[in-house]
């Protein structure tokens, strides 16, 4: 995997981003009135991406084709990372191999811990449209993720420590090595 800044104009990051917003309608205003005023919404909120986050990530795989893209930034008082939107290259399929997405999840982070000398990120659960769906695939497949409910006892935010990832991606390089020798073996 590599981690690098996103190529702004690449047409892989420019289609995936607003499929992303279409399919997923990650905030209200991309689920609301005509086609026209939802593009609109979504290119704006690119725009608001790309100017308030200082790191602007792309997780591409060995065959150079990005996994998924990240914007984050340290908060104002330099002690965590928030996560500002996190979303998948919609033109590739997650079919049975998990495991290569969750190494590009860890590989990112690795990277923001890395690149901003801190050792936790934070983000709020902002999303209203398929919340519930989005909560059960963090607890199934995003164990370095801490789940952090409100007085309500909703889930609200979610917490990445460094020490959890660093455990999870050991976790998954063993895997990851046990199904290669798998699958060598005749």
């Amino acid at each position: 995997m590599q981690v690098r800044n996103i190529n702004l104009s690449d047409e892989v990051f420019l289609s995936s981003f607003d499929e992303y917003c279409l399919s997923s309608k990650p905030f209200p205003r991309m689920s609301e009135g005509s086609l026209s005023k939802r593009l609109f919404s979504i290119k704006e909120l690119r725009e608001e991406l790309i100017a308030n986050n200082q790191l602007r990530l792309s997780v591409s795989d060995s065959e150079n084709k990005p996994v998924f893209f990240c914007f984050c930034t340290p908060n104002d008082t330099k002690d965590f990372v928030f996560l500002n939107f996190i979303f998948p290259n919609t033109s590739l399929v997650f079919g049975n191999n998990i495991i290569k997405h969750q190494t590009a999840f860890c590989e990112c982070f690795l990277y923001v811990f890395k690149e901003t000398d801190l050792n936790l990120v934070k983000s709020d659960l902002r999303r209203v449209f398929k919340k519930e769906a989005l909560i059960k695939t963090l607890k199934r497949f995003a164990s370095p993720f801490d789940l952090v409910s409100d007085e309500n006892n909703e889930i609200s935010s979610v917490e990445i420590k460094k020490e959890n990832v660093i455990k999870f991606y050991e976790e998954l390089q063993i895997k990851n090595n046990r199904n290669k020798l798998d699958d060598e073996t005749p």
